[in-house]
């Protein structure tokens, strides 16, 4: 019986440092995780290209999907782009009214606060003058 071997597979990866200078090894430094970088068979020919992943980039291409997913929605919702203007214009009315009838409530309040904030000072008053020795 033959003992067929298979010859090893080299993998040489190819990166190009923070100095700029490209660099082959048989694994990626540590060092140099994040960078772009190539996987190659001994004859040089590539068989994977790694890109470095940007996290701010990678972010704000989600914040673009979500706005475009809402954004269809939203036209999906309404006919026209100048009614989802007035739906809006029409929840901000309401809005409005409310914090107008809460306007009045918040003048008694204030007015309320002033008159404890006064009635606990002339307390304080009261109370430092009863306590002090004759």
């Amino acid at each position: 019986m033959k003992l067929r071997l298979q010859p090893a597979v080299a993998k040489i990866v190819k990166w190009v440092d923070s100095k700029g200078v490209t660099q082959y090894g048989d694994k990626l430094p540590a060092q140099e995780a994040g960078r772009n970088n190539s996987e190659m068979n001994s004859q040089g020919i590539v068989l994977k290209q790694n890109n470095a992943v940007n996290k701010q980039n990678e972010v704000l291409e989600q914040q673009k999907l979500e706005k475009e997913r809402k954004d269809k929605v939203l036209l999906a919702s309404y006919t026209k782009a100048e009614e989802i203007d007035l739906a809006r214009d029409r929840n901000l009315q309401m809005d409005e009214a409310a914090l107008q009838a809460l306007a009045p409530q918040k003048i008694n309040v204030a007015g309320r606060l002033a008159r404890n904030n006064k009635t606990a000072a002339a307390m304080q008053a009261r109370k430092k003058n009863h306590c002090q020795p004759i």
